[in-house]
């Protein structure tokens, strides 16, 4: 019993705590950085009927809808006016876009996760599944964020300078967690709505695609006929329905993690295209990159830099007794 919980324990650390490359969490902060963009754009032309006193919703009403200390501390009568509301929006969109290009990377994680959750719960009345899947995952690189320090911060305008005022270099490895948590989380949201899918009868027989394409309200292109795409609304629902269902399992599986992602990225793109339901294909989608080996995604920014006779290979750094985020070896996550 003692070897086997040994080896759990091993497995336990090396799967939170080991240092891994950081540049799939570089990409990972970069797509939710531009989701969350989109996000603020569209936000925009609601501030004055939905987020100030001037509108439909007045700040009085925001602070009974949430909890009670939430309405206290974050909604005071002062943030009701339009001019607070600008203030906080142009904020948000400055946030936002440091986080992006990783400049003063910790404060921008966590500003953004505060006014993100601050619109979020100000208006409630239009968040959905991919704005939850935002706000949460800001949190996560917040908390990452926070013991990363600057020369690991990978892709980033902090690390470029570190390097510019630096006689060395290091490479950017971080603890395990910080791309574990975003890992996680997709992987639950795939599960629990593939759980729903596998034993609702509309999935099986091959209705309920056809039922989302058809809805106006949510289709990019008015309520088409689908009568002829029937076959192919069976095989692609039911699809869809056990891939979400297995999706922990098929994304970190050795032989089946590569092809998951690809499909992932395909259905995320066909819902883009063909449906309007906020960013959530947007916020997947940007979280994808943590499922990214180290090696994978040095590749991919060499191939978007135009670099492509250089492939650089994992990141390699002696252990460190004295920092989590270069402790151990096992560069890729």
């Amino acid at each position: 019993m003692s070897a086997a919980w040994r080896r759990v324990s091993t497995l336990w650390n090396r799967f939170w705590f080991e240092a891994v490359d950081g540049t799939p969490l570089g990409l990972t902060r970069i797509g939710v950085a531009c989701a969350g963009l989109v996000l603020w754009a569209g936000t925009l032309p609601l501030l004055r009927h939905f987020y100030s006193d001037q509108g439909e919703f007045p700040i009085a009403a925001a602070r009974g809808w949430s909890a009670e200390y939430i309405g206290r501390y974050l909604m005071p009568d002062a943030l009701g006016t339009i001019g607070a509301v600008a203030v906080l929006f142009a904020l948000w969109g400055l946030a936002l876009a440091a986080l992006l290009v990783g400049w003063r990377t910790r404060v921008a994680a966590w500003a953004t996760w505060l006014l993100t959750a601050w619109f979020l719960l100000r208006t409630p009345t239009f968040t959905n599944g991919g704005d939850e899947v935002f706000r949460l995952v800001t949190l996560y690189l917040a908390a990452g964020y926070s013991v990363i320090p600057v020369p690991a911060r990978a892709l980033s305008v902090d690390r470029w300078l570190w390097r510019r005022g630096s006689a060395g270099d290091a490479e950017p490895l971080v603890p395990a967690w910080t791309v574990r948590m975003v890992q996680v989380q997709i992987s639950v949201v795939y599960f629990v709505a593939g759980f729903w899918k596998v034993v609702a009868p509309p999935w099986h027989d091959g209705s309920a695609l056809a039922y989302a394409l058809g809805n106006a309200t949510f289709s990019r292109f008015g309520v088409p006929h689908w009568a002829w795409a029937h076959p192919l609304f069976l095989a692609l629902t039911v699809t869809v329905a056990w891939w979400e269902f297995l999706f922990p399992v098929l994304a970190f599986g050795r032989h089946t993690r590569r092809a998951s992602l690809a499909f992932g990225v395909c259905m995320h793109a066909m819902i883009l295209v063909l449906m309007n339901i906020g960013i959530f294909p947007l916020i997947m989608l940007g979280c994808y990159p943590a499922f990214l080996k180290g090696g994978e995604a040095r590749s991919l920014v060499a191939a978007f830099s135009g670099d492509r006779a250089r492939r650089p290979g994992p990141a390699t750094a002696q252990p460190s007794a004295s920092s989590s985020a270069s402790a151990p070896s096992g560069v890729d996550a």
